[in-house]
């Protein structure tokens, strides 16, 4: 029987999975090249220019159809060089699902809606999965994005910015840039600076997140997947509060979960968080596939 592996990382929000190229590499490092690994954009956050404007619901579904294409791509190759070596070997797949922040409900609505996908092991990190209405940071967000005057102040900021000299957007932006390492500073330049159609998809992608995230956890998937899910909270997160771990834990005690301590949420930006959560995702991974 051959065994293949993917694994499917789902950014947070902004959307951009060069963000997550670091990760990728620490896995690819740890677990070994039989392990294929695949970083799934977004529609609204490519360099390109999208057609229009995509909500959570919309990006979920684009998350599916990608997944979907990668493992025919993979089949069709595979049936074409056994046909060539009319090889025997049965095969199979094995998925591991990791969702950041809103990539975490993403993952968890890729496995609702698609129980016939042999997923493995689903690791929601620093996930976003529901609204808090003890925070009032998220409650200030959901003001604001509730009305277009804020949105369009924001977005008339952003172009002003953009028309700065590189060297005044440096120093404005340099708190931004210390918290960075180089290679996310680089993108977020690419990204933000350069294609200005990002910040009007994080708006409109944060809006339909308030929205579609307005109601209780969803208990039922807590309860029907609890060996496959492993939960990465960490002890300072407004968009993950400890609280939602707790709720979590209490409704199913047998899920794992890790908590760690300082605000991660942005850990794909810096090297040291990439470190600290590839090493816990490799641990929890290798253990998964020494269970056949």
């Amino acid at each position: 029987m051959i065994i293949h592996k993917f694994i499917f990382i789902i950014p947070g929000n902004p959307g951009i999975a060069d963000y997550y190229n670091n990760l990728k590499n620490l896995l690819e490092s740890g677990l070994g090249r039989y392990t294929s690994i695949h970083i799934l954009p977004y529609y609204g956050f490519r360099k390109d220019k999208p057609d229009r404007l995509y909500n959570l619901i919309e990006e979920t579904e684009d998350k599916i159809d990608q997944i979907e294409a990668i493992l025919n791509l993979h089949t069709k190759n595979t049936s074409i060089k056994k046909s060539k070596s009319k090889s025997e070997k049965k095969e199979k797949f094995q998925i591991i699902l990791i969702g950041h922040s809103i990539g975490g409900w993403i993952a968890k609505e890729i496995a609702i809606r698609n129980p016939q996908l042999p997923i493995k092991k689903i690791f929601l990190i620093f996930p976003f999965l529901k609204l808090d209405p003890n925070s009032k940071i998220q409650r200030i967000f959901k003001y604001l994005l509730k009305y277009d005057l804020y949105s369009f102040i924001a977005l008339t900021l952003y172009k002003v910015i953009r028309i700065l000299p590189y060297s005044f957007t440096n120093k404005l932006l340099k708190g931004l840039w210390n918290s960075m390492n180089q290679d996310s500073q680089k993108i977020t330049q690419e990204y933000f600076l350069r294609c200005s159609h990002i910040p009007r998809s994080v708006i409109h992608l944060a809006r339909s997140e308030f929205k579609v995230l307005d109601q209780d956890l969803d208990k039922n998937f807590f309860n029907t997947n609890p060996r496959k899910i492993h939960l990465i909270y960490n002890d300072q997160d407004i968009w993950a509060p400890i609280s939602h771990l707790k709720e979590i834990q209490n409704l199913n005690p047998n899920i794992s979960s890790s908590l760690l301590k300082g605000d991660l949420h942005d850990f794909c930006t810096h090297n040291s968080g990439n470190k600290i959560v590839s090493e816990i995702l490799i641990e929890q991974i290798l253990k998964s596939f020494r269970t056949q």
